[in-house]
């Protein structure tokens, strides 16, 4: 598991952990594994992972940083052999721009066939909406025409939508994504990655249904995955209103 470790409100790099069962975690280093960059660098500031993915050569790292929070947000790629020591790519992979995509951050990527699929959210007028890049190298990225993909249509929304986590999964590409006030979590299904429909039954989760009400202030940051016959979505809460500690939590759904 590959995280963001907070070293204040705005200042952030990435952890690092490992489990043999996917619940019981421990962290092998005391020290971030990739770091902020340099004062003067486009991340100076923060980064914080968002997609990962492994290929025969190594992994591949698309993260979001900066070097003022309130300024653009680039996505960043950094590579790796064994997934610990990291290279950066000396630029952005991905510029924020303007208008939504403001301030950008890859939530997931998956590569079917030849293609890579990177989707991301954007924020910059008020209103955060999902939008996707396709590569065939996993460094050169074209944006979709027709983003945003996603944006905020129903009221347990409100004024916006984040985080998508894509999965592919006997044909049907499944998308979990939270809500602006990171209270609830939504779901969206697609036959190509462009095109999504929203669940009917959505929010199917929300903040008051954590176990223990350990994170009942918020929930964010869902990463979703299937293990065999297991789903399972990784997530990060809140449980006490102010704080910035945040603890990783997630639930799981057993499939035929």
């Amino acid at each position: 598991m590959w995280y963001q470790c907070l070293s204040s409100s705005i200042m952030s790099d990435v952890g690092y952990a490992v489990s043999t069962d996917g619940t019981n975690w421990t962290n092998p280093y005391s020290y971030p594994i990739l770091t902020h960059g340099e004062p003067g660098s486009w991340d100076a500031i923060a980064i914080s992972p968002g997609a990962i993915i492994k290929e025969e050569s190594g992994y591949k790292m698309y993260y979001v940083g900066w070097s003022y929070p309130y300024d653009h947000w680039h996505i960043g790629l950094a590579v790796s052999e064994d997934g610990i020591n990291w290279e950066k790519y000396p630029e952005p992979v991905l510029y924020g721009t303007t208008d939504w995509e403001y301030r950008i951050a890859p939530s997931s990527v998956i590569k079917i066939d030849s293609i890579y699929y990177l989707y991301y959210f954007g924020n910059g007028t008020g209103n955060t909406k999902i939008g996707v890049a396709t590569s065939f190298n996993g460094i050169n990225w074209t944006r979709f025409t027709g983003n945003p993909i996603l944006e905020a249509t129903q009221t347990w929304e409100g004024y916006g939508i984040y985080e998508p986590s894509v999965i592919l999964d006997e044909g049907i590409y499944k998308m979990i994504y939270v809500n602006q006030s990171s209270n609830a979590f939504g779901m969206a299904t697609s036959t190509d990655g462009i095109n999504w429909t929203k669940n009917n039954a959505n929010p199917f989760f929300t903040k008051d249904q954590t176990a223990n009400n350990w994170a009942d202030e918020e929930i964010a940051y869902p990463f979703f995955t299937k293990i065999e016959n297991e789903y399972r979505i990784y997530y990060s809460g809140i449980g006490t209103p102010g704080s910035i500690i945040y603890s990783l939590g997630f639930m799981r759904k057993f499939v035929n």
